[in-house]
């Protein structure tokens, strides 16, 4: 028994693999309990139900597949639409110049490698 809101709304189909019942109304919530308490029969029904819709829908390798797609969406949308649409990727970055190149510097501004000159 769940909400007729948000995500478990759909993967249970009502009647089928569950119930749905009206979000904030106990008196649903509670008559659709009373029904499945005094009947085991549709209880065992339902729940074959879910199992194989959960069986034939919701592995993990599928579950990873559809993950994997919405990041791609993602990630390419928000390619589309910044910086980082102007920048390839696959392409090996440019090496630096010989001449580039760093020496550490003290706190006061002087050469570490030349003895602070």
């Amino acid at each position: 028994i769940v909400g007729d809101a948000g995500g478990l709304r759909e993967i249970v189909e009502n009647g089928v693999t569950g119930y749905r019942v009206e979000p904030d109304n106990p008196g649903a919530f509670a008559k659709t309990l009373t029904y499945l308490i005094g009947d085991g029969r549709r209880r065992d029904q339902l729940a074959e139900h879910a199992r194989e819709l959960v069986r034939r829908n919701y592995s993990w390798k599928d579950i990873a597949r559809s993950t994997l797609s919405m990041y791609r969406e993602v990630l390419e949308a928000e390619a589309k639409h910044s910086w980082l649409s102007a920048v390839d990727l696959d392409k090996e970055p440019a090496s630096a110049h010989p001449s580039a190149v760093l020496y550490p510097v003290a706190a006061d501004g002087h050469s570490i490698e030349n003895g602070g000159t």
